[in-house]
């Protein structure tokens, strides 16, 4: 589990493998970050998850056997 909370700007989350948990990667309320290129699978709910944050990108990500969606973002949320 990969989590970027409030404090995160220009936050990069790249060329990572996450295997397993509840949620692969969590972007919560960061400023902006670039979520690229992950590998993620088996999560028990979502493979990323971004909610009230500003200016997320992600993209490239291959996200296998999430129990929920393989990418979830809140109305509050802005995705390039």
């Amino acid at each position: 589990f990969l989590h970027l909370d409030r404090t995160a700007s220009a936050a990069r989350v790249e060329g990572n493998v996450i295997t397993g948990g509840d949620t692969g990667i969590a972007v919560h309320g960061a400023r902006s970050a670039l979520v690229r290129r992950n590998l993620v699978s088996g999560t028990s709910e979502d493979g990323v998850v971004v909610r009230n944050s500003a200016t997320v990108d992600v993209a490239g990500n291959e996200i296998t056997g999430a129990g929920g969606e393989a990418v979830a973002v809140g109305v509050d949320a802005i995705l390039r």
